[in-house]
C-alpha cells in the first residue's frame, strides 16, 4: 500500500496497516504442493533428467491471479493452478510444451491480461497468449538481440510495451502495435546499446551489430539482468559487473546515440566488495523504492523519489553466488522474499532489514527463483536448482517441529531475534534515526548523551614506592612524603608516579618488592627499572 495513502488513513482514523509476522512462522508446504518441475526434454543429445526452473511468476490479471508460470532450462513454459493439489503420494511433475529450444530466463506477464513475454538464450523474446482451455498460443517472436535475452519487464498499466535486456548488453524496448519491417520483423521503438560498459559481457570486436558505438575494441558490455519500469517513460535497469543502477527516460531516442549513453541518473554501487553485480530489480506499487539483489549477499534498497545515491536500507543474510537468484515483493508491499544459494529462502519485515524475519527450510540445493501470490491464501513459491518447486501456505497452529517434519515436506523457522538489545550503545535513542529530524532536536539529543566535563574528581592514591615503604617497615618519617595533587591529564592516568619522589624513597636494601616477593634489590631486574641509587 502507498505510504501516503496510509497516512491518510491515520488521519482519518481508518487503522488498517497490520503486520502478520507471527503467522510467517507457520508457513509450510504440504506433501501435496511439493511438485518435480516440468518434464525434461529429449530433443537435444545432452538430456539433462533434472533442468533447474529459471522463472517463476503468477498472472497479473484478475480472476486468474492463482495461475503460476514457470520455464525451466529446456525452454519449456508451464503454467499451474495453484489451487490443484497433488493427489499422488511422490511429487509430480507438470507438462509443458516446448515453447523455445534453449533455456527460458525470465518471463513477465502483462498487466491485466493472460499474456506473458518470455527471454530465451535463442537470442529472441516471444510474446504468448493463454486460451481459455489453458493452452499457450505464440503471438509473435521479437529479434534485436545478437546474444541470450536475460530479462524482461512490462510497462506500468500497458500491456502494449515491453523492454528486453540481453547478455549483449542492449536494452530493446518493443511495442506491439507498431509497424513491422519489409522483412515482416518487428521493429524496436528504442535501442539503448551498451547501457553498461565494464564486467562480464561480450566485447565490442566481437558483436555483429550495425550500430556500433565508437568505443574501444577491447571494451565489454555487461549483461543486462535486470530491468524494471518506474512509470511510463522511466526504465531502470542493472547489469552484471558494472554496479551501477541506471535510470533511463524513454522520451529521448538513445538509438541514435554513437557513444556509451547518458542515462537520466545512476546509482552507483554502495558496498565495498569485488562482487558488485546485480541480479535482479524490483519497483514496489507505488514507484518510491527500488529493490535491487547484489552479487555480495545484500539487497540494496533506494529511494526513487530522490533518487540519492545512498540506499535507504540493506537487507542482509542472504548467500547470493549466482546471477540466478531473485526477489520479490508480497502482495501488500510489507514483506521482501528472496531467494539463496545456501538452500534456504529468505523473508525480511521491510521495516528491519538488518536479518531476515524467517527462513524457509525444505530445498536440498540453492533456492533460485520466488514468486508471492495475491490470491486469499497467499502462497509463496520457491524454487530450486533440481527441477523442484514447492508451494508454502499457512499451516495449521497447534503443531510442534516434529509433526512438521513428519507430515510437511518444508517448514519455516523465525532468524530474527525478538528483543535483542543493541550492544556497543547506551543510548535511549537511536542517534541514526534522526537522520531527517530538525537541527534543533539533534542539538538537544547530543547535550543529553554527553557527560559534562567541567567538574572532574581528584584521585588521592599512594604512589607505588610509597606502597613499598609501608610493606618493608621503614621509618614513616622517611618514607612518607606529602601528598599532592596530580594535574588532570586528558589521555588517562599514569601507572607509575614521576621519578623525582623516586630519589626521597627508602633506599634499605632489604626492603621487601611488593610485585616479586624479592628481599636483596640489587639482583631485582623489576626493581632495577625504578630504583637507581642501590649500592653496589
Amino acid at each position: 500500500m502507498n505510504r501516503i495513502q496510509v497516512l491518510f488513513n491515520r488521519q482519518q482514523g481508518i487503522a488498517n496497516d497490520f503486520t502478520y509476522d507471527f503467522a510467517l512462522r507457520r508457513l509450510c508446504v504440504a506433501k501435496e504442493d511439493s511438485w518435480r518441475g516440468i518434464l525434461p526434454s529429449n530433443y537435444s543429445s545432452d538430456y539433462n533428467p533434472e533442468p533447474p526452473i529459471f522463472a517463476a511468476k503468477f498472472a497479473n490479471c484478475d480472476n486468474f491471479r492463482h495461475i503460476l508460470a514457470i520455464a525451466n532450462e529446456d525452454g519449456k513454459i508451464a503454467l499451474q493452478d495453484t489451487t490443484k493439489r497433488n493427489e499422488e503420494p511422490e511429487e509430480r511433475a507438470l507438462n509443458a510444451p516446448q515453447c523455445h529450444y534453449n533455456a527460458v530466463f525470465d518471463l513477465e506477464w502483462a498487466p491485466g491480461q493472460m499474456k506473458f513475454v518470455s527471454a530465451s538464450g535463442d537470442h529472441t523474446a516471444s510474446l504468448w497468449q493463454v486460451d481459455e482451455g489453458g493452452e499457450i498460443r505464440n503471438i509473435r517472436s521479437f529479434e534485436g538481440h545478437t546474444r541470450s535475452v536475460k530479462t524482461a519487464a512490462f510497462r506500468r498499466h500497458d500491456p502494449s510495451v515491453f523492454a528486453t535486456g540481453g547478455r549483449d548488453g542492449a536494452i530493446i524496448i518493443w511495442d506491439t502495435r507498431a509497424n513491422l519491417n519489409v522483412d515482416l520483423t518487428p521493429r524496436a521503438d528504442n535501442c539503448i546499446y551498451s547501457g553498461h560498459v565494464g564486467g562480464p559481457g561480450t566485447p565490442m570486436s566481437q558483436k555483429k551489430r550495425t550500430r556500433t558505438p565508437k568505443m574501444t575494441a577491447n571494451a565489454t558490455s555487461s549483461s543486462i539482468t535486470g530491468l524494471a519500469f518506474q512509470d511510463t517513460n522511466t526504465l531502470i535497469s542493472c547489469g552484471a559487473g558494472d554496479g551501477i543502477i541506471k535510470v533511463w527516460d524513454l522520451r529521448r531516442n538513445y538509438t541514435a546515440y554513437k557513444k556509451e549513453p547518458h542515462p537520466k541518473y545512476s546509482l552507483p554501487y554502495a558496498g565495498t566488495s569485488t562482487f558488485k553485480g546485480f541480479t535482479n530489480l524490483i519497483v514496489d506499487e507505488s514507484g518510491s523504492r527500488l529493490f535491487a539483489n547484489c552479487m555480495d549477499n545484500t539487497i540494496y534498497a533506494y529511494n526513487l523519489c530522490s533518487y540519492s545515491s545512498k540506499p535507504i536500507a540493506r537487507f542482509k543474510g542472504l548467500l547470493n553466488s549466482t546471477f540466478y537468484i531473485k526477489s520479490c515483493l508480497s502482495p501488500d508491499g510489507k514483506y521482501l522474499l528472496s531467494g539463496s544459494s545456501d538452500e534456504k529462502a529468505y523473508i525480511w519485515n521491510l521495516n528491519y532489514p538488518d536479518e531476515p524475519l524467517v527462513a524457509l527450510y525444505g530445498h536440498t540445493v540453492e533456492v533460485t527463483c520466488v514468486a508471492w501470490g495475491s490470491t486469499h491464501d497467499q502462497p509463496i513459491v520457491t524454487c530450486n536448482d533440481d527441477a523442484v518447486h514447492k508451494i508454502w501456505r499457512i499451516g495449521p497452529e497447534n503443531i510442534n517441529e516434529g509433526e512438521y517434519l513428519e507430515l510437511c515436506r518444508g517448514y519455516a523457522k523465525y532468524e530474527r531475534e525478538f528483543g535483542k538489545k543493541t550492544h556497543g550503545s547506551t543510548h535511549k535513542y537511536n542517534l541514526r534515526d534522526l537522520e531527517n529530524t530538525p537541527r534543533s532536536l539533534k542539538r538537544l539529543m547530543d547535550q543529553n548523551e554527553r557527560t559534562p566535563s567541567s567538574v572532574e574528581k581528584v584521585t588521592m592514591k599512594r604512589s607505588f614506592l610509597e606502597m613499598l615503604g609501608a610493606v618493608g617497615g621503614g621509618d614513616d618519617s622517611d618514607t612518607q612524603d606529602a601528598k599532592r595533587q596530580k594535574p588532570l591529564e586528558s589521555r588517562g592516568r599514569r601507572l607509575f608516579s614521576p621519578s623525582s619522589n623516586i630519589s626521597n624513597s627508602s633506599t634499605s636494601p632489604q626492603m621487601r618488592c611488593i610485585a616479586l616477593q624479592c628481599i636483596n634489590l640489587n639482583v631485582c631486574g623489576f626493581c632495577s627499572l625504578f630504583i637507581t641509587n642501590q649500592p653496589r
